[in-house]
Order: C-alpha cells, then sequence, then structure tokens
C-alpha cells in the first residue's frame, strides 16, 4: 500500500486488516508522546495518505479528541516541503501553560478561559482542559487559534468560590 505507515513486523501493509493494524499503532504512537509531553506535527509527502488519516495523526499530536480539527500538512515537490516547513516554524507555538496556583478538577469548571478574546470551553475538544494541576492545556480549535497567530492571548479567570 506504498506510502502508508509500516512496522518492523509489518514493513508494508498488504490489505485493509494490516493498514488498520499500522494505521493505529501509528496514532498511538502519537499519543503516547502527546501524553509524555511532545505534541506532533502531521506532514504528508507525496500526496497518497488518505486525509482522514492524516486528520487522526494531526489531533493526536495535540491531544484532541477524535473529531478534532488540528492542522495537518501536504507537499508534494521540495518546494512545497520548505514553504511546509519555514510555516511551522514561523507558527509553532505550544498550547501548555503554567497555571501559577493549582486549579483542581472542581474548580476547573468555574474558570473562564479567552484565546484571543474569544470564551473556550472546558472539557470541550475545541476548547481546553488540565493536564494536571497547574497546566492549562489547549486543544483542537483553541490550540489551533494560538498556532495561527504569533501574537496571542490567553486569559484564565476562576471563581474559587464554586
Amino acid at each position: 500500500m506504498g506510502a502508508e505507515p509500516g512496522s518492523c513486523d509489518l514493513l508494508d501493509p498488504s490489505n485493509g486488516a494490516e493498514l488498520a493494524t499500522t494505521r493505529q499503532a501509528t496514532v498511538d504512537a502519537i499519543t503516547s508522546a502527546f501524553n509524555s509531553g511532545f505534541h506532533s506535527m502531521i506532514i504528508s509527502l507525496g500526496g497518497e495518505i488518505d486525509a482522514v488519516f492524516l486528520q487522526t495523526m494531526a489531533n493526536a499530536g495535540i491531544g484532541a479528541a477524535k473529531g478534532g480539527r488540528a492542522i495537518y500538512w501536504e507537499a508534494t515537490s521540495r518546494p512545497e516541503l520548505s514553504t511546509v516547513v519555514a510555516e511551522i516554524l514561523l507558527r509553532d507555538h505550544p498550547c501548555r501553560f503554567a497555571i501559577d496556583d493549582p486549579v483542581s478538577n472542581e474548580i476547573a469548571p468555574a474558570c473562564n478561559v479567552m484565546v484571543n478574546y474569544v470564551a473556550v470551553t472546558y472539557e470541550d475538544p475545541d476548547g481546553w482542559t488540565l493536564a494536571d494541576s497547574q497546566t492549562l492545556q489547549l486543544q483542537g480549535a483553541a490550540c489551533n487559534s494560538i498556532q495561527n497567530n504569533q501574537q496571542s492571548t490567553i486569559d484564565m479567570v476562576c471563581d474559587c468560590s464554586s
């Protein structure tokens, strides 16, 4: 199946079941990397990879739930690849932010988070969540919003009386 992901045990998947296995292993590896603190940027070279799979990998790379809209890139030539890499280098901003005072899971729903002056929702695939009590994690469209801007603002205000 050509440009599809393989593994040491299955170098070139030759049918739908093998392809599903290697694709899932790829998404699992990207998810594991994200859970260890590393986000991934997805670039398809040659235009042969299914767009749904590219989207799934891109979502996993930023910790977005299924149905998210993380950005991925496609390049079919060296000049396009150079352009993609330059774009990524200009826009790559982290989507995790340290919080000065710990926020508990009980308090988090009472917090208001604004990204570039737009309210984003707690535990929404396109909003925010807590990576831990001292780390705000933007995901999906909220993360993309800061990826797409050279200067972004993120404000978090919590009603601790809740």
